[in-house]
């Protein structure tokens, strides 16, 4: 560890900061209502002291303003005795009298701050700076058991949720496999198509995005895959009811071997032979030695190949 970026100021901000967190420790919160009485009760205490504080401060104004027209209505009384002396006649001192009692009626109101106001505000400013470290303090603690409390809370939702797709979650998605399963054991498949073996999932071009995308989501999520008995056994229950029924299945679980569906490839080759075939039938050519089948079999392989460019070039449909 460097010390190169470590400076007497840093330093005294970690340990304050080390302080306040020790402090805070020592907080018991309880509850969330008793974090927010605990927060309002510190909060308000620091209210009470910022407002007696203000109006002290406004008191000591009040006082200091009286305190300095005294002293000018004081030299004014003395200028206007010497003046009256000076000129022979009486002093006047009505007017300055009548200011004197309004003055004397202030300093009457303050006179227990005449000497203790700063003190005053000194104390309520060291109670105002305890009020607000404990304020903060509070909230601290209130945070802590905040962090405490919604770790628990999440520990408890992922736990439920782990129930949940270990459980009703993975029986749904071994219920979606099984239902795939079934399904193409009764679909008609053509020829040339993937076919699992029996008793698997097959998929095609049209599912294998979407279940795999399931599939992989739930092993990610719970870190655990569906169970290829229970898979089997609910397509078997499926089976073996429509079997009962004297339904039986297209392909796998005890079906007969059959010739699959042809695709539309082979349809249309289909065609173009039988076409062919019947041409030369009507112009009394039809062959049947070798050379004549290896010639019919070069024009269909290039009937098929020309077929498959249209399709790939987007020029024909299947």
């Amino acid at each position: 560890m460097s010390f190169r970026n470590w400076t007497i100021e840093r330093a005294q901000r970690v340990l304050r900061r080390a302080g306040e967190l020790e402090r805070a420790g020592n907080i018991t919160i309880e509850s969330i209502d008793h974090a927010a009485n605990a927060l309002h009760a510190a909060r308000g205490h620091v209210a009470r002291l910022a407002d007696a504080r203000e109006r002290l401060q406004a008191r000591a104004g009040d006082f200091q303003a009286a305190d300095e027209r005294l002293d000018q209505l004081m030299t004014a009384k003395r200028d206007e005795l010497v003046a009256s002396a000076r000129e022979g006649r009486e002093p006047d001192y009505r007017e300055i009298d009548a200011q004197l009692a309004d003055v004397r009626a202030v300093l009457a109101n303050y006179r227990d701050e005449q000497v203790n106001v700063p003190a005053a505000l000194d104390e309520l400013d060291r109670q105002l700076t305890e009020a607000r470290d404990t304020e903060r303090l509070t909230l601290e603690a209130a945070h802590d058991f905040m962090d405490r409390h919604y770790g628990q809370a999440f520990a408890d939702a992922r736990d439920e949720l782990m129930k949940f797709v270990e459980g009703p979650l993975r029986m749904k998605l071994e219920r979606v496999w099984a239902m795939y399963q079934v399904q193409r054991a009764y679909s008609e498949r053509s020829a040339g198509g993937r076919v699992a073996s029996p008793g698997t999932p097959e998929r095609t071009v049209t599912t294998e995005g979407e279940l795999d995308a399931l599939l992989a989501a739930f092993e990610a999520l719970g870190g655990v895959a569906l169970r290829d008995a229970e898979v089997s056994k609910i397509a078997a229950e499926h089976v073996d009811e429509m079997q009962r029924c004297g339904i039986g299945t297209r392909f796998g679980y005890g079906a007969p071997s059959r010739e699959e569906a042809p695709n539309p490839i082979q349809i249309h080759i289909a065609k173009q032979v039988i076409a062919q075939h019947e041409t030369e039938a009507n112009q009394g050519a039809v062959q049947v030695d070798d050379a004549t089948d290896d010639t019919r079999a070069k024009r269909l392989d290039a009937l098929h190949e020309q077929r498959m460019n249209e399709v790939v070039m987007g020029e024909g449909a299947l």
